[in-house]
């Protein structure tokens, strides 16, 4: 995949979920997909609410989402080709009583909401308990066997850990993770029927049809780890009835 198929996708996301996703400040800046006023030493690994509004007020973000959470999706292509070299897809959840996100979903457009826009949020937000967080690090460079796998997720529930990913997620898969992840209520009323299935599979099928093409790895046929849909063939063997002769 391109670095401007990866662009392409996020306006195309923003589009999808524009009364969930709010303050987009994603950019292409030369090979690498980031966001306006990137700067990796304030990238801090939230552990309160109060860190979240540094990161928000820093302008460490891609979208922020109508209750305040925010998402940083980045990037990084080699200088001559279109070999993705490192990624990192990150959420941040605020919780959900210092905003009110049900009545905030019900407006037209996200964009018209602005969550921590002023300091009084901002300071609700600093007495709320420890924020929750998801990440997913793409870093072949760093990686180093089964525990430090090239790609793997990070939770906050268990920061010490990396969870073996096979595939990069593109924006668009991203944010479908994280809305069913996260906001199944949400998820289930945009994209669920009365069933729990998908309205329009055909939807998926679009947004898994464009992938990251990524190397297959014995790993993934050793440990129990998550895969991104499209990313690599699935082979099922067909079962066979064995019969009892005599």
């Amino acid at each position: 995949m391109r670095i401007n198929d990866v662009l392409g996708l996020l306006v195309s996301v923003y589009t999808e979920w524009n009364n969930v996703l709010a303050n987009p400040r994603f950019i292409r800046k030369g090979r690498v997909i980031t966001w306006r006023d990137y700067s990796a030493a304030k990238l801090l690994i939230p552990n309160s609410h109060s860190d979240v509004v540094q990161l928000y007020e820093g302008g460490q973000y891609s979208f922020q989402n109508v209750d305040g959470s925010l998402l940083q999706m980045y990037y990084s292509y080699a200088r001559s080709t279109d070999d993705l070299m490192e990624a990192r897809l990150a959420f941040y959840k605020i919780d959900k009583h210092a905003w009110d996100f049900e009545e905030a979903t019900h407006v037209e457009a996200a964009s018209e909401l602005t969550p921590l826009s002023n300091s009084r949020f901002s300071e609700k937000l600093a007495t709320h308990g420890p924020v929750t967080w998801l990440r997913i690090d793409y870093s072949p460079q760093t990686a180093s066997g089964v525990l430090h796998n090239s790609c793997h997720l990070h939770i906050s529930a268990f920061p010490s850990a990396r969870v073996v990913v096979a595939g990069v997620p593109t924006p668009k898969q991203f944010v479908e993770f994280v809305m069913a992840l996260c906001y199944p209520d949400l998820y289930r009323r945009h994209r669920l029927d009365s069933k729990g299935g998908y309205k329009e599979p055909a939807k998926l099928a679009t947004v898994n049809s464009d992938c990251i093409p990524f190397r297959e790895d014995v790993i993934f046929r050793q440990i129990t780890h998550l895969r991104i849909p499209g990313t690599l063939p699935v082979h099922i063997s067909p079962i066979r009835n064995k019969t009892r002769k005599g």
